[in-house]
């Protein structure tokens, strides 16, 4: 992609032992301790750049993403650590600006 574009993360990490108790709920839990998502963000997005010797690439530079969406979280009980990510080309009109 060449044109701006918008960015959905969802970092979802191994849950904790302490999570894992029957009086926790099963779903995903916040995960608001050290190793910070703006650094998982970066880690991504130059990832998701062209020529990172990747062997492919979503957008040219990142200095294209203009919008972001990212949450860094615990597992749910059946489910293991993974990245949930979505790039989508940013057409209609930033907030403030008429059609």
């Amino acid at each position: 992609m060449s044109t701006p574009v918008g960015v959905r993360a969802c970092f979802v990490h191994r849950r904790p032992q302490k999570l894992k108790a029957r009086r926790h709920s099963s779903g995903r839990h916040f995960r608001p301790v050290r190793g910070d998502v703006d650094n998982f963000l970066k880690a991504l997005l130059d990832s998701l750049q062209v020529g990172n010797g990747n062997g492919g690439g979503v957008f040219l530079d990142d200095a294209l993403v203009c919008y972001v969406e990212c949450y860094d979280l615990y597992a749910a009980r059946d489910e293991g650590p993974h990245v949930e990510v979505e790039v989508f080309p940013l057409t209609s009109p930033p907030p403030g600006e008429e059609q």
